[in-house]
């Protein structure tokens, strides 16, 4: 959908999308903490029905006004539609072009760049799940308490790709790296994960 629905401007809407996402983590946080101390539905359950409420609406909206191309759109202006249509790479209809499976399943590089998200996933997850606990147990900082200490992981985050993003995209238009691959394995590595 980036490819086909953004111009120019993909490294923006890739880090806009993630950023939304720690948005999320950053409000659940405190959120969560508040909704685990009230009584209401025994409290911690309440945490998984309102997210679960969230996501239903949230899911809905999706359906109805996203189309996987600006094509399917129907209200889309034809101005519009005739800048994404002119701007993006993809615009043009490619010829189906086939898999080379096996070259990818014996790819080393392939392996290492699963090996790679699989243990900084993990890791990151881990440190998301395990801290609120770890700082109640440890430090005695009450859950509903470190609650807005550990939104602050998301916060950080936030601000690391609204920076991350166009930084990426300047540092191409400038040329100082002339490989857009050597680009984004740079920020990669820098990135969480």
């Amino acid at each position: 959908m980036f490819a086909k629905w953004f111009p120019k401007e993909q490294t923006l809407a890739i880090a806009g999308t993630t950023f939304g996402g720690n948005l999320g983590g950053a409000i659940a946080m405190p959120l969560a903490a508040y909704l685990c101390k009230i009584n209401f539905l025994e409290g911690w359950p309440t945490v998984f029905y309102l997210t679960s409420i969230i996501h239903i609406i949230w899911f809905a909206f999706w359906c109805r006004y996203v189309y996987s191309s600006p094509e399917e759109d129907p209200r889309i202006t034809e101005t519009e539609l005739t800048y994404i249509s002119r701007s993006t790479s993809n615009s043009k209809p490619k010829d189906k072009v086939s898999i080379p499976w096996k070259a990818l399943f014996t790819s080393k590089p392939v392996y290492a760049s699963i090996v790679t998200k699989f243990t900084g996933a993990f890791g990151y997850f881990l440190l998301c799940t395990k801290m609120p606990a770890y700082l109640d147990h440890v430090f005695g900082m009450a859950i509903h308490t470190n609650s807005w200490f550990n939104s602050l992981m998301y916060l950080i985050l936030c601000t690391s790709l609204i920076i991350g993003g166009p930084l990426s995209t300047y540092i191409k238009n400038k040329g100082w790296i002339k490989s857009q691959t050597r680009n984004r394995k740079n920020f990669q590595s820098l990135g969480k994960n």
